[in-house]
């Protein structure tokens, strides 16, 4: 059995937006891409990062036409920002939006 361990690694992550977050109703692949993408850039402690279909597949188990579907709910509620679009060589640069009064809900 693993022994995590914050010495070991960790991602130091606002308690605001994590319980934003949680009160989101977020669906299971929405979750995965949102936390991918905040181990991705707070992890690192950076704003935002090219982010790819084939990563989040990779990452989440999931297929990339469901991750295209769900990123792109993820952008039009405002959770996640495009920072910069994707060109033929480069991935879509993405950011969890830390405005959530902007966020908007699911329906």
């Amino acid at each position: 059995m693993a022994n995590p361990q914050t010495r070991k690694g960790f991602t130091k992550f606002p308690n605001k937006l994590f319980e934003k977050i949680i009160e989101s109703k977020l669906n299971g692949t929405q979750y995965g891409i949102v936390l991918a993408t905040i181990r991705s850039t707070y992890g690192y402690h950076i704003e935002s990062k090219s982010l790819g279909l084939n990563f989040f597949a990779k990452v989440t188990g999931r297929h990339k036409r469901q991750i295209a579907n769900e990123l792109n709910t993820l952008i039009a509620r405002k959770i996640l920002i495009v920072k910069c679009e994707h060109t033929f060589g480069k991935s879509r640069e993405l950011q969890l939006n830390e405005d959530t009064e902007t966020w908007l809900n699911s329906s």
